[in-house]
């Protein structure tokens, strides 16, 4: 039972949205860091 539901969610679409939304949220918290840096 839980084998199924987790394969289910993997393959919802949602799943990937979230994982983008992570990526993206890293990548723009990795641009503030760097932009930080630079100006100082």
């Amino acid at each position: 039972m839980k084998k199924n539901s987790l394969s289910r969610s993997q393959n919802k679409p949602g799943a990937k949205i979230l994982t983008l939304n992570f990526i993206s949220g890293l990548v723009l918290f990795e641009r503030q860091l760097y932009l930080n840096t630079f100006i100082l």
